[in-house]
């Protein structure tokens, strides 16, 4: 007899669990670069697969040629880091659809004509200084102050409003690209000290086996005196919700009233 509470769980549910150790970041860097990689094929004259090969020697042969002609849809050569994200994606995709693969690309026992190509290739490239990705610039003080002053930012309307969290989340909360779509109104906790974030998961640390099993803090800087801050915008942006509403998601959209002489929050 089971005890109470036990429960035997489907094997749809444990397929789901597997596949969502993945990273949503991951999954599209590795589809991403198996498009490019069957673009390059087709536009080459491989009217196949890669997966459909057996033979590893050709595999190898064919990505060798892969990382040294693959160029950019304006005809430049890609970056040396995505050079090396594109073999790691590849890895990935072949392990995730040939069956009994157990080969890493990345790896130069398993693949050495293929990684001393790609090893000189990257030093081919940084000894002639291309291929670097592109750095990018934080944004100033004075553009913080012009962004958040300007009129699409007003904490007057709701709208301006959500521009306005958002950018505080981007600045305080250190959210990256997909993060914030999955950010929960649960996830801030207001203080007399200003609001924390609590995040579960990061880039780097996506809270698995390995992965730290408490949620990293941010603090959110209180507010200077007579100032209106992140603090007070996020108090006044959820103050907006409605009291009934059970979205648990921190974003919402903006739209209309029935009689369109005011705004609501919605999902």
């Amino acid at each position: 007899m089971c005890t109470p509470g036990h429960f035997k769980p489907t094997q749809e549910e444990l397929e789901k669990l597997q596949q969502s150790r993945i990273p949503s970041n991951t999954l599209q860097n590795t589809n991403k670069w198996v498009k490019i990689l069957n673009d390059w094929r087709e536009a080459v004259g491989y009217n196949y697969l890669l997966e459909s090969l057996d033979n590893k020697d050709e595999i190898e042969k064919e990505i060798s040629e892969f990382i040294v002609g693959v160029r950019t849809k304006k005809n430049q050569i890609y970056s040396r880091s995505s050079l090396k994200n594109s073999v790691a994606g590849i890895s990935r995709h072949l392990k995730n659809v040939k069956k009994d693969w157990n080969y890493n690309l990345c790896k130069h026992e398993h693949f050495p004509k293929l990684n001393e190509i790609l090893d000189g290739q990257l030093k081919s490239m940084k000894k002639q200084g291309i291929g670097e990705a592109k750095p990018y610039d934080s944004l100033t003080n004075h553009e913080i102050k012009s962004i958040l002053d300007h009129n699409v930012c007003s904490s007057n309307n709701p709208t301006g409003l959500l521009h306005r969290i958002f950018m505080w989340v981007c600045l305080f909360g250190c959210a990256r690209g997909g993060e914030h779509h999955s950010l929960l109104i649960s996830q801030f906790e207001d203080t007399e000290d200003g609001f924390i974030l609590k995040k579960y998961q990061m880039k780097n640390d996506q809270g698995g086996i390995e992965g730290k099993q408490t949620s990293h803090v941010i603090f959110f800087p209180k507010d200077p005196a007579g100032i209106n801050g992140p603090n007070h915008d996020i108090r006044l942006y959820f103050s907006k919700r409605p009291s009934h509403y059970k979205c648990k998601s921190l974003y919402l959209k903006v739209t209309q009233d029935v009689e369109g002489n005011s705004y609501l929050y919605i999902n």
